[in-house]
């Protein structure tokens, strides 16, 4: 078995590092989302607002919003009026727009704050 060097198990050490503050700042968001008052968000936000932040990956979720209805079972409109919700009260920011040419899809990436 071949042994470590010093500067291979600093290096793992360092991206250790990294996966951990990673994580602790995914869980300090979602700790963040839950505690807000869920009372002024409407089931279909609150519901558009866990499906964005399940789906981020390295800080965007990338998904149309048919996908998002489907997966929060809510209509397409609801979810648009849900997004721009979000938007108004700074929950979501919506970093791209871009159509799918030849369907109807929209595929957006959003970022939870």
């Amino acid at each position: 078995m071949r042994r470590q060097t010093t500067s291979e198990s600093s290096a793992s050490e360092i991206e250790k590092k990294k996966r951990r503050m990673k994580h602790a700042c995914r869980w300090a968001l979602f700790n963040r989302l839950i505690e807000l008052d869920q009372r002024s968000l409407k089931d279909a936000e609150f519901r558009v607002l866990m499906t964005l932040f399940r789906h981020q990956h390295n800080g965007v979720a990338d998904l149309s919003q048919v996908e998002i209805a489907r997966q929060t079972g809510k209509t397409r409109e609801s979810v648009s009026r849900a997004v721009r919700s979000l938007v108004k009260k700074e929950l979501v920011v919506v970093l791209q727009r871009s159509k799918r040419f030849g369907t109807d899809r929209t595929t957006n990436k959003y970022h939870v704050q």
